[in-house]
């Protein structure tokens, strides 16, 4: 195995794992939202807790396309970027 593929199967192992470990995160993060009860804020020692509602504003630019299409095509900017991908 040459240099280039052990790399990638480091990174492709490494990427696996953080999905795991996001998975498990997630769980722990709804069982720790269980054990709140429904309460927004919980401090207890050094530790605080939140778990709160948030508003935001978005734009929605597809339906500002739908009805505005010329206004729209004149504030397109093209980005470009480099995608890295292992397959």
């Amino acid at each position: 195995m040459n240099r280039l593929e052990q790399l990638s199967n480091e990174f492709r192992e490494n990427k696996r794992m953080m999905e795991e470990l996001k998975d498990l995160n997630d769980k722990l993060k709804l069982e720790i939202i269980d054990l709140m009860n429904g309460q927004e804020k919980i401090i207890q020692g050094s530790l605080k807790i939140t778990y709160i509602t948030v508003n935001s504003n978005s734009f929605d630019s597809t339906k500002f396309k739908k009805e505005h299409e010329h206004l729209y095509n004149q504030y397109l900017k093209q980005k470009q970027y480099k995608r890295f991908e292992i397959k």
